[in-house]
């Protein structure tokens, strides 16, 4: 799959800045955050960052009740979209294109609102949670998302 001509979108409409960064602690310091947390609001809209396919859909992840997330492989990585309601219909085998909307923001379990974003090599992206444990490296396959972001203009 080729990388789609010009730049990636940013993955939530509006843009709300970056919340938590790729590493940071977790859990009272027993893990790190393998992802970043993007600002969003219930209702915006979560979009692709760039053409892919929903390798799957990932159902074991810990993010409460009524909350979803999907794995899309993109160009150069697998990204998981999470803690968000998913759009009506998306399924494994389905291609998506850069800005296609896939979800929508919702509050979590602590009454919060954001797009946890992770990045895997390849063909690596779990079907569930996968703690990255305090002093240790990151889990084999697990990319640094906020590099990646870093380099998206936002809208």
């Amino acid at each position: 799959m080729s990388r789609a001509s010009g730049p990636r979108a940013w993955p939530v409409r509006p843009h709300r800045g970056i919340l938590s960064g790729w590493g940071v602690s977790r859990a009272d310091g027993a893990r790190r955050h393998g992802g970043i947390d993007l600002g969003a609001l219930p209702g915006d809209a979560i979009v692709a960052m760039d053409d892919g396919v929903v390798p799957h859909r990932v159902s074991a992840f810990q993010i409460g009740a009524g909350l979803q997330a999907v794995a899309i492989r993109h160009s150069d990585a697998d990204y998981l979209y999470t803690e968000i309601k998913l759009r009506e219909g998306l399924a494994a085998g389905q291609r998506v294109q850069r800005g296609e909307q896939i979800g929508t923001a919702t509050k979590n379990g602590d009454g919060n609102s954001m797009l946890p974003l992770e990045a895997w090599t390849a063909g690596k992206a779990p079907r569930g949670f996968v703690p990255w444990i305090a002093g240790d490296p990151p889990p084999a396959g697990m990319l640094d998302v906020g590099a990646i972001v870093a380099t998206i203009t936002p809208p």
